[in-house]
């Protein structure tokens, strides 16, 4: 079977983590500004892309891609800030439509949000939504760097693409 992993990054993890599946797998890698090639030619799409203001951040190319990714075996592979991956699959569960969030297998795999690599723009957008949560852990929460960018956080998705390529 062949596989592709388009990523998206805007920080630096999403783009690690999708080199560490390349090395894994030896599928095909593309950034997502140099993708041109036809979906049609692969069996298995890992989109990697992070999490940013409740969407993910690749879900505009797999909605306009929906027709051939739907009938291929199909995954997210999502990096954030937030240490919940509950957190996560609910946030790409409200932002997909129902009919592709139940056909596409999600993947946390953690990530940096450091409030300090960020750019100015980010950086103060996420002091101002934070100096109006609701609760003070969410502020906290908010405002906490977090480093969670390891290679055993690929563990999940390495054993669905064997499983994919090798079915039972």
């Amino acid at each position: 079977m062949k596989g592709i992993i388009i990523y998206k990054s805007k920080y630096g993890s999403t783009k690690q983590y999708a080199e560490w599946l390349k090395e894994e797998t030896e599928f095909e890698l593309y950034n997502i500004t140099e993708f041109n090639n036809n979906l049609n030619n692969y069996d298995i799409i890992i989109l990697a892309g992070s999490i940013h203001a409740g969407s993910f951040s690749l879900k505009g190319f797999l909605l306009d891609n929906w027709t051939i990714i739907s009938k291929k075996v199909t995954a997210l592979m999502a990096t954030s800030g937030a240490s919940n991956n509950v957190v996560i699959n609910n946030i790409i569960e409200k932002s997909l439509p129902s009919k592709v969030y139940n056909k596409i297998k999600i993947f946390p795999v953690g990530g940096q949000y450091l409030l300090k690599s960020m750019s100015f723009i980010d950086r103060n957008i996420i002091k101002i939504v934070a100096f109006f949560a609701k609760t003070p852990e969410i502020k906290k929460g908010m405002l906490t760097e977090k480093e969670d960018l390891h290679k055993k956080n690929l563990n999940e998705i390495k054993v669905f693409i064997v499983n994919a390529m090798n079915p039972h």
